[in-house]
């Protein structure tokens, strides 16, 4: 086995990662979006004024084998830094020379502590897949990766490991019925609440701002300036990938949102925010009424939660009519070092 290390100073120059992906994942639903993300991610990286990005591969008879960037970020703790692109066939041997090779390198640039998998940032696809029902096909918006990939990482013994999973719900009355009472009491106290499918960068940048008031504390978490949010949310995305979005006012505030987006014979539920001083007042519960409400009115066949943070709170709704169809997870190294 040969390792290979450098920088990359284009997109171009990752073409036999590139096509590596693509022999992997590109049957799979899903893999357009993903693709389209994943070189949004890798030029992030390279073109970042925040970010530096050492390649680690692994090839073999002249293919390669196993493939990860080390990233580091002005913005991480110091003595941080992320993990990310990482591929890997299902050969341990393969595993422990490409990590081997990632630690070493970090050591050398006094890191501690890694983070990832995580394509660039997490405002960038991210995790591996903890567990799997095939017969939920991969949505829009739904990170790819093999099968194997969590039990090898896991191996390698990680401090920390946060999970997410997405679940689908069928029938909508159990969660209409329990959410109701929220949405008619904030009625009364005069807060509005409506949606659209009308999604402009302007209201794009009002929710990347209340996002970082939500979102801040979450692991991995990193701000992003008005260039970083250009480079990830341009015309161009929003025109292609947008949804809807519920909003919750309070008087001419913003102070909530839930965005949705439709794939296939269902609805995707992305993300659901409410800004901090207004969170514990029932806007996240009111939120989730109207986009089942809706989504009863118009004959949705299923609504997907997506990519939900197994602590956070909607984990608590009833869900003994929602399949649990993926887990996922990403993981904190701790390095040692002489």
């Amino acid at each position: 086995m040969k390792i290979n290390t450098g920088t990359y100073s284009s997109v171009e120059e990752a073409n036999e990662y590139l096509s590596l992906i693509a022999q992997k994942y590109s049957g799979l639903n899903g893999y357009d979006y993903f693709m389209t993300d994943l070189l949004k991610a890798l030029n992030y990286t390279i073109y970042s004024k925040h970010q530096s990005a050492t390649f680690i591969n692994v090839t073999k008879k002249g293919k390669m084998r196993a493939h990860t960037l080390l990233v580091e970020d002005t913005r991480l703790l110091n003595g941080e830094a992320l993990f990310g692109f990482f591929e890997c066939e299902n050969n341990i041997e393969v595993l422990h020379v490409l990590w081997g090779e990632l630690s070493e390198i970090a050591g050398n640039k006094s890191i501690q502590i890694l983070k990832g998998p995580i394509n660039s940032t997490i405002w960038h696809q991210y995790r591996v897949i903890k567990y799997s029902n095939n017969q939920y096909s991969f949505f829009n918006s739904e990170p790819l990766s093999m099968p194997w990939y969590y039990k090898m990482l896991k191996s390698l013994g990680p401090v920390e490991e946060v999970d997410y999973y997405s679940g689908r719900r069928d029938q909508f009355g159990n969660i209409t019925e329990l959410t109701k009472p929220s949405y008619e009491k904030l009625l009364a106290e005069g807060y509005r609440f409506h949606h659209t499918g009308i999604i402009t960068l302007e209201l794009v940048k009002t929710l990347h701002r209340m996002s970082y008031e939500i979102f801040r504390q979450s692991w991995g978490f990193c701000k992003l300036d008005e260039q970083d949010f250009r480079s990830l949310y341009s015309d161009e995305k929003i025109d292609k990938h947008a949804g809807e979005l519920y909003l919750a006012h309070k008087g001419d505030e913003l102070v909530g949102f839930c965005s949705t987006v439709r794939n296939e014979d269902c609805l995707v539920m992305k993300t659901i925010g409410i800004i901090p001083q207004m969170q514990g007042k029932g806007i996240g519960n009111a939120l989730v009424y109207m986009v089942h409400h809706d989504a009863m009115i118009k004959g949705i066949s299923g609504i997907i939660y997506a990519l939900i943070r197994d602590v956070n709170k909607i984990r608590f709704f009833p869900k003994d009519d929602v399949t649990i169809f993926r887990e996922y997870a990403c993981f904190t190294f701790k390095l040692d070092r002489p």
